[in-house]
């Protein structure tokens, strides 16, 4: 009974999906081929939800107008820009609209279908099927990173799981890097990482054009952080 739920629910949101993007412009829209890929990447996205609900955190993709407030707080610099839990690619997509370049951006998405099909989207970029809680021993060394990109759902996995990876992002992160992270609580006092206190949320803005309405927030370290042992 619970499966045949997650069915129908998943049929409805594909096709109010269907619907939303069918009002959208993303790049690709003058591509040939093009409604067909939107369509891909809504079964896509359905199909992991029914895999695995948990792991990928929302029953809808981001929308573009989410994507894109992620995409705008990522410095045009040298330094790379990692993206983590890229799903299907809007936000990929969304930053490499915003100008980073397809060679300073790394994607880390922990399942094999998503990144397959991040491959195929975005040739130029580097896509590492990985797990987050793992991101120091996934991204090459001694490279700055100017910012991390976060769609992961921190709130729906477990607590243990949640501070390794947060516990990465210290490790990982120069103290001036920018941390940019997306939630639905969108309450005033939501931080970025409500289990920790080693992120301070600097700025913060709601998407309302998104299903559900969804907060962006841009945060630092807290402080210096200490050499890895």
């Amino acid at each position: 009974m619970i499966w045949l739920d997650h069915a129908m629910l998943a049929r409805r949101l594909a096709g109010l999906t269907r619907r939303i993007a069918a009002r959208t412009r993303p790049w690709t829209e003058y591509r040939p081929g093009h409604h067909l890929g939107r369509l891909r990447n809504v079964s896509l996205f359905v199909g992991e939800w029914l895999r695995g609900p948990g792991s990928v955190g929302a029953v809808c993709s981001s929308s573009r107008w989410l994507a894109r407030e992620l995409a705008s707080h990522a410095p045009i610099g040298e330094g790379l820009v990692v993206e983590l839990g890229a799903g299907t690619g809007i936000v990929t997509e969304a930053l490499l609209e915003r100008g980073i370049s397809p060679g300073r951006l790394i994607v880390v998405e922990r399942s094999e279908a998503f990144s397959g099909h991040l491959r195929r989207r975005f040739p130029g970029v580097t896509v590492i099927c990985g797990d987050a809680a793992q991101l120091g021993t996934l991204l090459p060394q001694g490279l700055r990173i100017d910012a991390l990109v976060s769609s992961l759902p921190l709130r729906s996995v477990p607590l243990t799981e949640r501070h390794r990876i947060i516990e990465q992002w210290e490790r990982t992160l120069d103290p001036d890097s920018a941390l940019i992270q997306f939630t639905y609580d969108i309450r005033p006092q939501t931080r970025t990482c409500s289990c920790d206190q080693a992120f301070e949320v600097h700025d913060s803005r709601i998407v309302w054009a998104n299903l559900p309405p969804a907060r962006v927030l841009l945060a630092r370290h807290a402080g210096r952080r200490q050499p890895p042992q």
